[in-house]
């Protein structure tokens, strides 16, 4: 996706908040005859030590007003309108007094923002650098997650129906993503990958293939035995697994595999 930038345009120049409109004539007269009397002030207190200094204000709003602002970055999912509606009401300040901290607490409370950089260019511009998320797995029917694990909201999932299906009791969004990842990895022997992790409140994970096998197991996946799936899958499930259709990991030293229509006990063992 190729990099662009777009600009907001918001209040009058002389007001706290992000505008582009340009200004001539008297008004610019005006901002340079007060700056220039801002500095002689400054002067005047440097000259004759304990005199006091006032450096007058606009009487329209600060010094060195923040007149545009530029948004950058890879975005492709990011509406330019939302962030401008979230820029618009803010109370910024001015060039050298910019609210960083307020104007990232609005960027980053857009549902497509993972990060936010702020910079000034002198004279009057502020310049956002956003990075946007980058959806990995759907959560439930609620929403998306990215690839940290982070839960976002969007305005429709249908564009996204081919994405993993997480799910897990509320909280528990980057276990199951943590879970989903190392068990994705872990499995790629197998005919086809995990497309579904569900995880219930009793601690049991329930997975599901793109071809319709479903693996259960408890406890940590870290610490589930699916090296041996993956051996008794290279040893004797190879040449069968299109007739498999679930398979049981919640065994000490075994597994049991189901076929269609019978149960078979490939390897025996004891349930935890």
């Amino acid at each position: 996706m190729a990099r662009f930038a777009t600009r907001l345009f918001g209040t009058p120049a002389g007001a706290s908040r992000v505008t582009a409109r340009d200004h001539t004539g008297t008004d610019w007269l005006s901002r340079y005859r007060w700056w220039a009397l801002s500095l002689l002030l400054i002067a005047l207190g440097a000259v004759l030590p304990g005199a006091l200094v006032a450096i007058p204000e606009l009487p329209n709003g600060p010094l060195f007003p923040l007149r545009k602002v530029e948004v950058t970055g890879e975005l492709r999912r990011l509406d330019p309108n939302q962030l401008q509606e979230r820029l618009q009401p803010a109370d910024i300040g001015g060039f050298f007094d910019v609210n960083v901290v307020e104007l990232k607490s609005l960027v980053s409370d857009i549902p497509w923002v993972a990060g936010v950089q702020i910079s000034r260019s002198w004279p009057d511009q502020l310049v956002i650098t956003i990075t946007e998320r980058e959806p990995v797995a759907r959560w439930r029917a609620e929403g998306l997650l990215d690839a940290e694990g982070g839960f976002f909201t969007v305005k429709s999932l249908l564009e996204f129906a081919a994405l993993p299906l997480l799910s897990g009791p509320p909280g528990t969004e980057r276990q199951v993503f943590a879970g989903y990842e190392y068990l994705r990895g872990a499995l790629m022997q197998l005919p086809q990958p995990i497309n579904e992790v569900e995880l219930d409140s009793r601690g049991v994970w329930r997975l599901r293939t793109v071809d319709g096998v479903l693996l259960t197991l408890s406890g940590e996946p870290q610490s589930a035995p699916v090296d041996r799936l993956v051996r008794v899958y290279r040893q004797q499930l190879i040449s069968h697994w299109d007739k498999v259709r679930r398979i049981d990991l919640r065994y000490d030293d075994g597994l049991a595999v189901a076929f269609a229509p019978n149960t078979v006990m490939v390897e025996e063992g004891s349930r935890q």
